[in-house]
């Protein structure tokens, strides 16, 4: 495998590149950019791609060029557009020919709905095992030509709704990594997990639970492990799971986390293959495998550390948050099994995010969540502030000031 130049990678960390004026390029290229499906990135569907891959004539965005270009010239080329610079009258043929969709018709011919590509911008490991099953494993491959077996190629979770082997989870109560053996099926419609000697500890209606996929760096971490987050509502008396989608006790939502990783020695692949055959159960249970049911499960909007105080006049305490669908909850551990609170944000009357706290004028990245039942004061870095305030203000009112009414 060929080693990634300097010169490329250089221009792959600048985020200049993805602010490229289409009007100043070439204009043949121009227009093999405007073919349908062009115009967003081949991996992830990002808006206005900005990199080529020219082996197969096909628009990638910075981030899944990245990931190309780490496989090596050899398995893939890729080329940065801009003005000044041309590209091969052959790679905009391909362009021209179909592209992204052409490419896609093959690479993805047997891509399981329940395999939820990577997110534009978001989580680096995730789009790293996508692109490598697209394009080194060949898992979605129509494989046509090629005289290889289609179950030698695509893993069988991904299309069955049938999964069992162990992963490591998270003790509830430490942070120990435990052998546990898992098992999904759309049939018997749970995910259980067992000990080593097969006695059952849990098992969770795959229509309520919720599954996504963060890295241990998102987690507070230090490494780019791949960790699964199984969520589900909670019995607050029995404390095993409820079968409705939000179980209230005492105006009190209450959510059970799992945590799961893989092994070390399958660099993640485990995991993601738990992740996507988990999905694909879920939406066989559901009845959603035509596509005409909402997402099945929800990414995790947005996690990390906030300061949170009760009332306006209390010290403030760091809490992890975690922005889920529209549910928010609160721990004092990015793992602990279950929150100290939650709460919902609603887009209609007595929900709100509003900049700074009334009363505390001296607190900078300061806001305010309202809710019906109480409201709750925060404040966050410099770095990170206006991203909470998106992300919290995309599922309630956003007001810019106390003052804004």
């Amino acid at each position: 495998m060929t080693t990634p130049t300097k010169k490329t990678m250089a221009a792959l960390l600048d985020p200049s590149t993805d602010e490229v004026d289409l009007d100043a390029i070439q204009p043949d290229l121009r227009e093999a950019l405007a073919v349908r499906g062009n115009d967003r990135c081949a991996d992830c569907r990002a808006e206005r791609p900005h990199w080529v891959e020219v082996t197969r004539g096909i628009t990638l965005c910075r981030p899944c060029a990245t990931e190309h270009h780490l496989l090596g010239s050899d398995l893939s080329r890729i080329r940065c557009i801009k003005a000044g610079e041309s590209i091969d009258s052959s790679v905009i043929k391909l362009l021209e020919q179909g592209g992204n969709e052409q490419c896609n018709a093959d690479k993805e011919a047997y891509l399981s709905k329940s395999y939820k590509r990577p997110a534009p911008y978001g989580n680096i490991v995730y789009r790293k095992h996508f692109i490598g099953a697209k394009y080194v494993r060949h898992e979605f491959c129509s494989l046509e030509g090629t005289g290889l077996q289609r179950k030698s190629i695509i893993p069988q979770p991904y299309i069955t709704g049938e999964i069992s082997y162990p992963l490591l989870k998270r003790g509830r109560a430490n942070d120990t990594w435990l052998t546990r053996c898992l098992e999904a099926y759309a049939t018997s419609g749970s995910l259980r997990y067992m000990d080593k000697e097969g006695k059952e500890l849990g098992s969770i209606p795959l229509g309520v639970l919720n599954v996504a996929l963060v890295s241990d760096k998102d987690m507070n971490g230090d490494s780019d492990t791949l960790i699964m987050i199984v969520t589900y509502p909670e019995d607050a008396k029995t404390r095993k799971p409820s079968n409705s989608e939000a179980e209230v006790k005492g105006g009190k939502r209450l959510t059970r986390s799992l945590f799961f990783k893989g092994f070390e020695f399958l660099a993640g692949r485990d995991i993601v293959e738990w992740y996507v055959a988990i999905r694909y159960a879920k939406t066989v249970h559901v009845g959603a495998v035509d596509g005409t049911k909402p997402e099945v499960t929800t990414d995790i909007k947005k996690l990390g550390w906030l300061h949170k105080k009760k009332r306006v006049t209390d010290p403030f305490r760091l809490r992890w948050f975690v922005l889920e669908d529209n549910v928010v909850r609160y721990s004092e551990h990015p793992m602990d099994a279950v929150p100290k609170g939650e709460f919902e944000l609603q887009r209609g009357p007595g929900y709100g995010v509003i900049e700074g706290i009334e009363g505390d004028e001296e607190t900078p990245f300061a806001f305010t969540i309202i809710t019906p039942g109480r409201d709750y004061y925060l404040h966050s870095t410099s770095e990170s502030y206006k991203s909470w305030l998106d992300a919290f203000g995309s599922y309630c009112l956003h007001s810019a000031s106390l003052s804004t009414t």
